[in-house]
């Protein structure tokens, strides 16, 4: 058995060679990925070790395009920053709180971490690369770390704390916008994203829909559990589609109370060819 002052002198052995690279593989590849549920993720991803237990190795999955693993407990990302090809991450529904591990993983370029326990996306606002990104219900309530992700094409981000979109008028390329569930102060500034074609605001505390004048690509627009007091700007923006670009393909999605309360809008839009709540199939 072995005694506390043998057990130290053993961890200060330890500690020793691990500083100086003598550790045994096998030791060190077992903190690789602290989380095992996360270690069990990126295993699936590498074949050649997919259906035993042999330790992973930074060299083992510093290739892997992929990390997926929705559901299963992940606390952790630790040991991510070696999967330095990693192009798409799928960990939603998990318990992830800290980015920093994917800090430094600037080949990604789509990344789904809904549903987690996420308050700063800080770590991530180098990932200038990423088109796609999902962080809806999680508690973020700051999104200038977006301010450089000039390359996103679709981000989903409902559901949190956040109160601007501001941050996001610099990604132009944008064509998904949901922001569903945040307490929006005000949502004027999406005329800058002109290519937007997807927009959900629901349930944002809006008022004025002026943002809408200027999306001329829009083709979905879902602004249910609003406090709109017109749908005038809409309206116009609609009526003066006579290229046909836009209004005949634009699905809107409103209250029933609106629709009562505004009958005339709502007329002059089915007039030009917007389906009103259309069924979904």
């Amino acid at each position: 058995m072995i005694g506390p002052l043998q057990r130290l002198t053993l961890l200060a052995k330890i500690a020793l060679l691990a500083s100086l690279g003598y550790l045994p593989e096998s030791i060190r590849a077992q903190d690789l990925f602290p989380d095992k549920a996360l270690e069990a993720a990126v295993r699936w991803e590498v074949f050649e070790k997919r259906f035993n237990t042999e330790p992973i190795k930074a060299e083992d999955v510093k290739n892997i395009s992929q990390v997926i693993g929705k559901g299963k407990g992940i606390k952790s990302l630790e040991g991510l920053q070696h999967c330095k090809a990693l192009a798409k991450i799928d960990l939603a529904n998990n318990e992830i709180s800290d980015l920093n591990p994917i800090s430094e993983l600037k080949l990604l370029q789509s990344i789904d971490l809904s549903s987690n326990k996420i308050e700063s996306i800080a770590p991530i606002a180098g990932l200038i690369n990423t088109q796609y990104l999902q962080l809806s219900k999680n508690q973020i309530a700051d999104l200038s770390p977006l301010k450089d992700m000039k390359n996103l094409n679709s981000l989903y981000i409902t559901d949190n704390k956040f109160k601007s979109v501001d941050p996001i008028l610099g990604s132009k390329k944008l064509w998904t916008l949901q922001v569903a569930g945040n307490p929006l102060e005000s949502i004027a500034s999406l005329a800058e994203l002109k290519g937007l074609k997807t927009v959900n605001v629901r349930n944002c505390g809006l008022k004025k829909i002026d943002f809408v004048k200027d999306l001329k690509e829009i083709s979905l627009l879902m602004m249910e559990q609003n406090p709109i007091e017109t749908l005038n700007p809409l309206v116009e923006s609609c009526e003066a589609d006579t290229g046909r670009r836009f209004a005949p393909f634009l699905r809107l999605y409103v209250d029933t109370k609106l629709i009562g309360e505004q009958s005339e809008a709502i007329d002059r839009l089915k007039k030009v060819g917007v389906k009103i709540n259309p069924e979904v199939r």
